[in-house]
Parts: C-alpha cells; sequence; structure tokens
C-alpha cells in the first residue's frame, strides 16, 4: 500500500513530538520532587529505565543515521537523566540495583556502538523500550494492596506515554519499515492501556490517604 507524502511527513514528526510532550510530563515529575522535597512513594526505576532507553536509542538513530530517532533521544536522555539525578538527591536510600543495571547498558551500548552492530543494537533496543513503558508495574504490588495509584507515574504521563508508544507503532511500520521501532511500541501501548486501567480501577485517592484508624489510633481519638 503507497502512503501519500504528507501522511509520511505527519508520522515523521508526530513521533518526536508527542515524545517531547511524554518529557515533559517526565520533567514534571522531577520537579513535583524538589517542589515537595521528597520523592514519596514514587519509584526511581522509571526515570533510570527511560535514561538508559533513550542513551541506547540515541547511539541507535547515530548509527541508523536516523535523525527522527536520534534528536528527540538525545533530549530524552538529559532530561531523565536530570530526574536521575534529582530522585538521587531527594532519596534517602539509593537504588542500587537499578543504578548498576543501567551502568551495565551504557557498557553494553558503547561496546556494540565500537563493533558497528546494528542488529543486536535495534534488539536491545527494544528490550530497552519495552522495559521502560513496563517500568511502573515495578509497583504493582503497591497500586494492589494499598489500593492506590499513588506510586505510579502520574496519569497524564501514562496518557502521554500510550500517545507516545502509538506515534512510534505508526513511524517504526509505515516509514522506517523497522521492526526494532514498532514491536516494541507496539507491545508498549498495550501496556500502557494496562496501567491506565489500574487508574480506573484504583483512584490515586483511594483507600490509602482514606484509610480508617488503626485501634489505638481510635482509642487515642476518643480519650
Amino acid at each position: 500500500m503507497e502512503w501519500s507524502p504528507a501522511f509520511i511527513e505527519f508520522l515523521s514528526l508526530a513521533g518526536p513530538l508527542i515524545f517531547c510532550g511524554f518529557l515533559v510530563t517526565t520533567a514534571s515529575s522531577g520537579l513535583a520532587i524538589i517542589q515537595d522535597k521528597s520523592v514519596k512513594s514514587l519509584s526511581p526505576v522509571p526515570f533510570i529505565t527511560l535514561f538508559s532507553s533513550c542513551f541506547l536509542w540515541s547511539v541507535y538513530g547515530l548509527m541508523k543515521d536516523d535523525n527522527t530517532i536520534l534528536l528527540p533521544n538525545i533530549a530524552g536522555t538529559i532530561i531523565s537523566g536530570g530526574c536521575v539525578v534529582i530522585y538521587d538527591l531527594y532519596c534517602p536510600k539509593l537504588a542500587w540495583e537499578a543504578h548498576c543495571c543501567s551502568l551495565f547498558v551504557l557498557l553494553l551500548t558503547f561496546h556494540l556502538f565500537e563493533q558497528n552492530d546494528v542488529l543486536t543494537m535495534g534488539t536491545a533496543g527494544c528490550i530497552m523500550s519495552v522495559l521502560v513503558t513496563a517500568a511502573p508495574l515495578a509497583t504493582i504490588s503497591s497500586v494492589i494492596g494499598d489500593k492506590s495509584t499513588a506510586s505510579l507515574p502520574p496519569y497524564p504521563t501514562i496518557v502521554a506515554m500510550f500517545f507516545n508508544a502509538l506515534s512510534w507503532t505508526l513511524y517504526g511500520a509505515v516509514v522506517a519499515a523497522d521492526l526494532n521501532v514498532w514491536l516494541p511500541n507496539l507491545l508498549g501501548m498495550c501496556i500502557s492501556l494496562l496501567l491506565l486501567s489500574l487508574f480506573v480501577v484504583y483512584p490515586s485517592n483511594g483507600n490509602k490517604s482514606v484509610r480508617s484508624p488503626s485501634h489505638h489510633e481510635t482509642k487515642r481519638l476518643l480519650v
């Protein structure tokens, strides 16, 4: 099927623009940490996986000479890296395991770049793209246990994540014809829908914020 040049141009612009919108919501989460001077119940995993993924995809875009992939991921590397630093500054306990995994991804990226192994780099990019979308699921036990989505990224971030995955799925399938681009983003769309469903089932002002007082608290209030 032949697509019109205007539609192809639209898809080439839509992916980076929507991704920038997703980065804005990510940056707002980092600014909220500074404002509150606390990470609250947020997990560092989404920030760290996004940084690792953007760095890897930046190098992939460089190797493929594809500025549509390269430029937005450079911006993503900078913004998500800043959010990681902010999180670490306000978190009482450093997430060593996540940081070690991120370091491994960076070293692997440098190695694949030196070997000019585009195929393996693309496979690694697929894995990282899925991990970025699935990272919020790391707190799913807290979501179900507390009946609250307070530990998930904000709702606008998840919505932006869905449309970002949608735009890159279309770009990868129609424009780039690159399995490494459209397949992980197709999976990302499915994961985003699952995360959005959690906001329907467990709103952020659920049981955690309106929990019943304990026996000890009830006794103290009655005295």
